[in-house]
C-alpha cells in the first residue's frame, strides 16, 4: 500500500461571537511552556544594532518537544537572527497539547524577539494568554479595483501585534504570504484599523501576535477577515440556537493531501468555522478559515470540511443548526530511513559534484525577502537523490521550499562511502536565497 501522508480531521468547540450558542464538542488544551534556555544574543549583533521580531512555527509533539520549527517572515528580523531563534524554540520544553485528555501533537507559533524585553513589554502568542484578543471593530476597505474588474479572489496572511490598549501596532504590520500581491495595500489597511478588546495574562492586558488571513472575493465587493463578521453586504444568517447536544461527527471525509505540499514535505493545520444546519450537514455560505500554517492548504481544508457529516445538535428532543470549528491536520508519514547511513558516520562523505542554479522566487526578490531552506533526503549509491526522499525540514516560506527541492532533486553528489563501498546516505541540505546588493 502506497501512502505517503495523511490528514486527519477531528472536531472542537468554536471560540463563537455569541458563547450562548455554541458548545465545546471537543476538549481541546494548547500546549503549556515548562522551561526555557537563554536566549542568545551576541553582543556582536548587538553592538552592530542587529534587532527584530522572528516568528517560529513549530510542531510540539506529545513528550512536550519541538518536533519540527522553521522561520516564517519576521516583522523586522534580520537573517542573521533566524537561526538563533530556531536553537531557542528546539530548546524550550512544554506540557504537550492534549485532547480530551490525551496528549497529541500541536502547531504553535512562537514570536523571539532581539534583544529579548523585559517581561512587561514582551509580545506573547495567542496559546501563551489566558484570553486572546477580542475584535470589537474593523473598518470598511474597498476592493481593490484591478482585482474586481477582472474577478480576481485571493488571501493575504497579515502578522499584527495587537497593543495592551488594543490597537495594532503598525511598525510591526507585515505581510505574512500572499496569493496576489494586488490585495496586500488593501489588507494592511484592513488590519491596521482593527481595535480589539486586549489580550490578557494572570490578569494583565498584554501585547499579542496575531496572524490575521484576510479573504477578498470578487462576490462580496469588500474583503473580510477569517473569523470575523463583515459589516458591509452581509449575506443572510444562518439560525443558531442554543442546545442540550453538540453536533457529533459521524462520517469523516477522506482529505486529499495538496499534492504540492506533500511533495515539499511541508506539514500544517487549517481550521475551519462553519454551521453545521439541523440536518448534519455543513452550511458552505458560513465557512470560513479561522487559523492556517500554510495557504497552500486551504482549500483542500474548506472542501474537507464540506464533505463532513454531523449528528445534528439537539434542544429539547429537536435538532438545531450549530457553530462548531473544524481542526484539519495534514501530517506526512516519518521518512523511511531503514538501510540509509546517517552522514556524520560515513567515513568518506558525500561531495556536491554539480547542481542546477537556483530560481529566486519572483515575488520574494520584488519584496526583498531573503530566505532559506533546509532538505532533508537520502543519496542512493550513484549520489543521485531519491526522490521519496525530500523532506523539508526548515523553510522561511513556501515559495523557497519549491525551488530548493528542485535544486536538491536535479544536484549530484559523489557518494559516500563505508570500507570503499558506496552506501546510501541520510543528509541534510542548506539552501540559501540572498539578493546581491
Amino acid at each position: 500500500m502506497r501512502a505517503l501522508a495523511s490528514a486527519v480531521l477531528w472536531v472542537m468547540g468554536a471560540a463563537a461571537p455569541v458563547p450562548a450558542q455554541v458548545a465545546d464538542t471537543t476538549r481541546e488544551d494548547m500546549p503549556r511552556l515548562l522551561s526555557a534556555v537563554p536566549l542568545v544574543y551576541p553582543d556582536s549583533l548587538a553592538r552592530a544594532g542587529v534587532r527584530g521580531l522572528v516568528l517560529v512555527r513549530a510542531l510540539i509533539d506529545t513528550s512536550g518537544h519541538a518536533a519540527a520549527a522553521g522561520v516564517g517572515t519576521g516583522a523586522t528580523a534580520d537573517p542573521r537572527l533566524n537561526s538563533l531563534a530556531l536553537s531557542y524554540v528546539r530548546g524550550l520544553v512544554f506540557q504537550a497539547g492534549r485532547r480530551n485528555g490525551v496528549p497529541v501533537s500541536a502547531a504553535i507559533v512562537v514570536p523571539v524577539e532581539f534583544p529579548p524585553p523585559p517581561p512587561e513589554a514582551r509580545i506573547f502568542a495567542v496559546w501563551e494568554t489566558d484570553s486572546a484578543p477580542e475584535l470589537v471593530d474593523n473598518p470598511i476597505v474597498p476592493y481593490p479595483r484591478a482585482a474586481e474588474r477582472n474577478r480576481l479572489d485571493g488571501t493575504v496572511e497579515v502578522m499584527a501585534v495587537v497593543s495592551a490598549s488594543g490597537r495594532v501596532e503598525a511598525s510591526l504590520l507585515r505581510v505574512m504570504q500572499s496569493t496576489d500581491s494586488v490585495f496586500e495595500p488593501a489588507a494592511l489597511d484592513l488590519v491596521r484599523g482593527m481595535v480589539y478588546r486586549p489580550a490578557r495574562r494572570n490578569g494583565l492586558a498584554v501585547r499579542c501576535l496575531l496572524i490575521v488571513p484576510v479573504r477578498f472575493r470578487p462576490s462580496d465587493a469588500s474583503p473580510g477577515i477569517a473569523g470575523v463578521t463583515r459589516r458591509s453586504r452581509p449575506g443572510p444568517p444562518t439560525p443558531v440556537v442554543p442546545f442540550d447536544e453538540a453536533p457529533v461527527l459521524v462520517a469523516p471525509p477522506k482529505i486529499h493531501y495538496p499534492d504540492t505540499l506533500q511533495a515539499l514535505g511541508i506539514q500544517g493545520r487549517v481550521v475551519v468555522r462553519a454551521v453545521v444546519d439541523s440536518a448534519g450537514r455543513v452550511d458552505s455560505s458560513t465557512a470560513i478559515i479561522v487559523m492556517t500554517t500554510d495557504s497552500g492548504f486551504d482549500q483542500a481544508a474548506l472542501s474537507a470540511a464540506l464533505a463532513a457529516r454531523f449528528r445534528p445538535a439537539f434542544t429539547a428532543g429537536r435538532p438545531v443548526a450549530a457553530l462548531v470549528d473544524l481542526p484539519i491536520d495534514f501530517t506526512l508519514f516519518p521518512l523511511d530511513t531503514a538501510g540509509a547511513i546517517h552522514v556524520d558516520v560515513v567515513e568518506e562523505k558525500p561531495a556536491l559534484l554539480h547542481h542546477p542554479p537556483p530560481t529566486y522566487p519572483s515575488g520574494m526578490m520584488h519584496r526583498g525577502v531573503p530566505g532559506r531552506v533546509l532538505i532533508q533526503a537520502i543519496l542512493d549509491t550513484t549520489g543521485h537523490v531519491e526522490p521519496g526522499s525530500v523532506r523539508v525540514l526548515e523553510s522561511t516560506h513556501p515559495a523557497f521550499s519549491r525551488e530548493a527541492r528542485n535544486v536538491v532533486l536535479n544536484s549530484v553528489f559523489r557518494p559516500g562511502r563505508v570500507k570503499g563501498r558506496a552506501v546510501r546516505v541520510l543528509i541534510a541540505i542548506p539552501i540559501d536565497f540572498k539578493i546581491a546588493r
